[in-house]
């Protein structure tokens, strides 16, 4: 059975991302799979990755469509998720696989080399190049910039710049 669901769990999340053949990987403390529900969660220490994409959880919920194809991926409790120079902390996460959104939600943080941005919920439209951050009924949104920034991971990509040094002149000039 288990051996079953690992096959069934590669093959599909195989087929969401076969153009470009790197293996998904999975690792959980326990795992159940619902197949006539179509979904399966991964429970307690649940590390993924694919390519240079990492995403640790206390619960991940993967939701099958008719296709047996991921549709989407429910992440719940400590969220923590990096991928080419960014870094996100939230309590939830939801990716929308085939529309390429994910939703971050519950004190999320995200981080781009030095520039940062917080909110009560992070909702990010990777066809549109969008970005929509929501406050919570207490907090204000919080974003962090810096235009001239050069650094590695964050737009630009010129890891020759030294930012931390500079904002340590402008803070000590003051």
């Amino acid at each position: 059975m288990i051996g079953r669901l690992f096959l069934f769990l590669f093959i599909t999340l195989g087929v969401c991302y076969a153009e470009d053949k790197f293996p998904v990987n999975i690792e959980s403390d326990s795992v159940k799979y619902f197949g006539k529900e179509q979904y399966s969660i991964f429970n307690g220490n649940v590390k993924a990755s694919y390519k240079d994409t990492k995403i640790f959880s206390d619960t991940m919920k993967v939701i099958f469509d008719s296709k047996k194809e991921i549709d989407k991926i429910l992440c719940t409790g400590n969220v923590k998720m990096s991928k080419e120079g960014m870094y996100s902390l939230s309590r939830e996460a939801e990716i929308q696989v085939k529309e390429n959104i994910l939703i971050l939600r519950g004190d999320a943080k995200v981080w781009q080399g030095e520039n940062y941005l917080e909110g009560n919920e992070v909702i990010v439209y990777n066809n549109d190049d969008r970005v929509v951050v929501n406050k919570s009924e207490k907090g204000r949104v919080k974003v962090m910039f810096f235009p001239d920034n050069k650094t590695e991971g964050s737009i630009g990509g010129n890891k020759d710049k030294e930012p931390k040094k500079d904002i340590q002149k402008k803070n000590s000039s003051k």
